[in-house]
């Protein structure tokens, strides 16, 4: 998987120039190294205001920056690079998860990559990232007459998936909830919460991999499910994707595992793709609110839990019995 991850890294960032921003030496080195192979452009910087001298004096693509440095740290770094370019691709390491997220996610990051992260993950974030600021330049040439059909195939392979609703972006998801003090307030009180079951579902994945599955452990996955189902509740445009979810908890905690055959137990790794999924559903919607359409979830979790359904009761799942939008 990595593999692919790399090749559509590589393809892109031979376009794109990358600011890092560690004041851990040995982190900012390695991930030197490691960027500067893939990227048009790499660029280190120790501490905020290094970074800060560096992004007046040249023109980035994505920053990468750590939240905790000496001088000027990541989130005053943020806004003050915001306050010049508010479109700027700023993506965000931490190592824990704090109130400082509201602050971020209300400048407009782009992306929150948790510390200790695995290398796929990060270049998955770089990659979705590096994707869309290829296609704004894209755009930008199109308004201007210039490689029009590659935006329009892009944009309209997204639509058809998604015409049988009206789109709803990240951005304007959000704006609609600002505008309802309660539902926002409700939303930012719990998206800490949020972005840790999804570190909790991430966890208990992995031990389905090591081959660790127990009834314990997706009795916890169906938790983490039903709590992931409750929050995004709260927000009316979310009831049905929420209430899929809830369906996918209540089916994991009803599998008896030692009722499971060898080949049932590896089809439950297909939970890989719905973490996922989850995953970049929180990050596009709620982090970067960069996603053209909300709903884009329905499709893919539709298949997954159908999918998963057949593997294990062996049966196939009327169309009516999943009802989205």
């Amino acid at each position: 998987m990595i593999e692919s991850i790399l090749a559509e890294l590589k393809f892109y960032g031979k376009f794109l120039s990358i600011l890092i921003v560690e004041d851990e030496k040995k982190i900012a080195s390695e991930l030197h190294g490691l960027l500067k192979k893939i990227f048009k452009k790499c660029d280190v910087a120790y501490d905020g205001l290094e970074a800060l001298e560096l992004y007046n004096k040249n023109a980035y693509d994505i920053i990468v920056t750590d939240i905790n440095m000496p001088k000027l740290n990541g989130l005053e770094l943020t806004k003050k690079i915001k306050a010049k370019n508010k479109n700027q691709c700023i993506l965000i390491f931490s190592a824990y998860i704090d109130t400082f997220v509201i602050d971020l996610i209300d400048l407009g990051i782009n992306g929150l990559i948790l510390k200790p992260f695995k290398i796929d993950k990060f270049f998955q974030v770089l990659s979705k990232n590096s994707e869309n600021i290829m296609l704004k330049k894209d755009f930008q040439k199109a308004v201007n007459g210039q490689k029009y059909k590659r935006v329009v195939k892009k944009q309209s392979d997204t639509i058809v998936k998604v015409d049988s609703h009206k789109l709803v972006s990240g951005k304007n998801f959000i704006d609609d909830l600002k505008s309802d003090s309660i539902a926002w307030n409700s939303i930012k009180s719990q998206l800490d919460e949020l972005l840790e079951l999804i570190q909790d579902f991430e966890n208990l994945i992995e031990k389905i991999f090591l081959n660790e599955i127990s009834n314990e452990i997706l009795e916890e996955i169906s938790f983490v499910l039903e709590r992931i189902s409750f929050i995004l509740k709260s927000t009316d445009i979310l009831l049905n994707i929420s209430e899929v979810i809830l369906q996918l908890s209540e089916f994991l905690y009803a599998i008896k595992v030692e009722e499971l055959s060898l080949e049932q137990k590896e089809k439950l790794k297909i939970l890989e793709y719905i973490h996922d999924d989850l995953s970049r559903f929180i990050q596009s919607v709620f982090i970067e609110q960069d996603t053209l359409d909300i709903y884009y979830l329905e499709d893919s979790f539709k298949s997954s839990l159908e999918q998963l359904k057949m593997n294990i009761l062996n049966e196939k799942i009327e169309e009516e019995e999943i009802d989205f939008f």
